[in-house]
């Protein structure tokens, strides 16, 4: 689900993958849940967004959930 909102977000923002800098991903619980701590640098794989720096963002219900 991460890689196609970030493929959808791209396209609609008309943006080239190698035109992004960063990756900040909001999550909450994929610690406790998955047992996957680092979904930033794993959505941006996943994305093709390699070499792009990339970071998990975990505040509860202020990241977004």
């Amino acid at each position: 689900m991460g890689k196609a909102a970030i493929a959808g977000a791209m396209a609609d923002a008309r943006v080239a993958p190698g035109a992004i800098s960063a990756l900040y991903v909001g999550n909450m619980l994929s610690g406790m849940l998955s047992d996957q701590q680092h979904v930033g640098p794993l959505l941006a794989t996943a994305a093709g967004l390699i070499g792009v720096e990339a970071s998990t963002v975990e505040a509860c219900c202020g990241s977004g959930v």
